[in-house]
């Protein structure tokens, strides 16, 4: 199985892996790049998110919903990840703060 894959730091959403092109069947792993004040509107769907900020800070917004300033490490060295959870069926917005 090969599960190495690029990534060029395009801004934006870039899928890694999905059940249609790797052997992660029970999974899907996708980038999120965005430039301080950027932001991304999605919505779940039928999936469940885990989103782990590799660095920088954002907010997330939904209906019914608003975490603030989730993250502070300004890179993957700077301790501990931070994460949150957004489950199925669920419209939200990711802005970037830094």
């Amino acid at each position: 199985m090969l599960y190495k894959r690029h990534w060029n730091k395009t801004e934006g959403l870039t899928p890694f892996f999905a059940a249609n092109n790797s052997a992660c069947h029970a999974m899907e792993i996708d980038a999120l790049h965005l430039p301080a004040g950027g932001s991304y509107t999605g919505d779940t769907g039928a999936q469940e998110y885990g989103c782990v900020l590799l660095s920088g800070r954002c907010d997330v917004t939904g209906a019914g919903f608003s975490f603030a300033d989730i993250g502070n490490r300004m890179t993957v060295f700077d301790g501990k990840a931070y994460a949150f959870y957004l489950p199925r069926n669920t419209a939200f917005t990711v802005t970037a703060k830094t």
